[in-house]
């Protein structure tokens, strides 16, 4: 099973944390051409009113994912498509919708059965990483968090999905 390893993912987070001013911006122009879409779809929430380093935290988040998905396969990392990433949206507007209840004992459940299935189906460092960054400080008070959440989610969903596939295509 092809999962980013936890030093593939540290590396690429320390290597991301690492980047100074200038070597940051060149690194947004490299994420404009590896993820165009994700990466345009971040930049919106710095432009319509998310805080500078809010938005620095959504795309550090992007980058970390496609330095570690490059390490593990070309087919991985290579553009996610518009199609693609909106089917991903649509799964994680399912998946919301379809916890919200006023029943604790279900909303248990279908929390169980997610965290069941990322463990053993996906890619547990993809989404450590997209908890850690929506739970980080200053996030919760953004103008725009729902709309974070549901995109951040998104991206993950997009990228544990091509590693199961990958998975399911090495059988």
């Amino acid at each position: 099973m092809k999962r980013i390893s936890p030093s593939q993912y540290t590396q690429a987070l320390i290597r991301q944390k690492s980047f100074r001013d200038a070597q940051w911006l060149k690194r947004c122009d490299e994420l404009a051409a590896q993820q165009p879409v994700l990466f345009s779809e971040l930049l919106t929430f710095s432009r319509d009113g998310v805080s500078e380093d809010i938005g620095r935290r959504l795309i550090d988040y992007l980058s970390v994912l496609q330095f570690a998905t490059k390490a593990i396969s070309e087919s991985i990392s290579a553009p996610i498509s518009l199609p693609e990433f909106q089917a991903a949206s649509e799964r994680t507007g399912k998946f919301f919708y379809a916890i919200t209840t006023d029943d604790p004992a279900h909303f248990g459940r279908m929390l169980e059965a997610w965290f069941k299935g990322v463990m053993e189906k996906s890619d547990p460092l993809v989404w450590a990483g997209c908890v850690e960054v929506l739970r980080s400080s200053g996030m919760k008070e953004q103008p725009l968090f729902k709309e974070m959440v549901i995109t951040l989610v998104s991206i993950a969903d997009a990228y544990a999905s091509r590693l199961q596939q990958e998975i399911h295509s090495a059988k």
